[in-house]
């Protein structure tokens, strides 16, 4: 097999949009998690590596804390 790696940048951002969309925080986690399972299957069953990046929002006013996407949801 070919060298293979999967990088997906920013992997919260649709999700933050659905969130913004529909206002529906339980789906958007909930559908977040089944794509991290299914990228996670793939690299176990087919030892490709993936890596996700994420957001990270600074709110300027507050510079003592940066917030995760995660934490917003």
């Amino acid at each position: 097999m070919k060298n293979c790696l999967i990088i997906i940048d920013s992997i919260a951002s649709l999700y933050r949009l659905e969130l913004a969309m529909n206002n529906d925080a339980v789906n958007a986690n909930r559908e977040l998690g089944v794509h991290m399972a299914i990228l996670t299957e793939i690299a176990r069953k087919k030892k490709i590596p993936v890596i996700m990046t994420n957001q990270v929002y600074s709110d300027f006013e507050d510079r003592e804390r940066a917030k995760t996407v995660g934490e917003m949801l």
